[in-house]
């Protein structure tokens, strides 16, 4: 009883990922199970912190190219940063997980 909690944490396909990794870092975890909004035993993915992470450091990469690039030829890059937010769905960045 004094390890571990009942209290299951999962997050929904149409989550904003910044409310996921909230709940993440406030318990310390780095992998936190995407369920089925309908149906909540069934596991979709996995989210999980290091591809949050990157995510995170290719939108900042990208928004500083964008700056650049904007500044040297005028023109915006095909992809923008705004599109590379963390408030995405989870569906996007979750690792699906195989059907059992």
């Amino acid at each position: 009883k004094d390890i571990c909690t009942k209290e299951i944490l999962y997050a929904y396909p149409n989550e904003l990922v910044k409310h996921a990794t909230e709940r993440m870092i406030t318990r310390g975890l780095q992998l936190l199970p995407v369920v089925n909004a309908t149906h909540p035993r069934q596991v979709l993915g996995i989210l999980e912190q290091h591809q949050v992470d990157i995510a995170a450091d290719f939108a900042s990469t990208q928004a500083a190219l964008n700056t650049y690039i904007q500044a040297e030829m005028e023109e915006e890059l095909p992809i923008h940063p705004q599109e590379l937010r963390l408030e995405t769905d989870l569906a996007q960045v979750a690792t699906p997980t195989k059907a059992s």
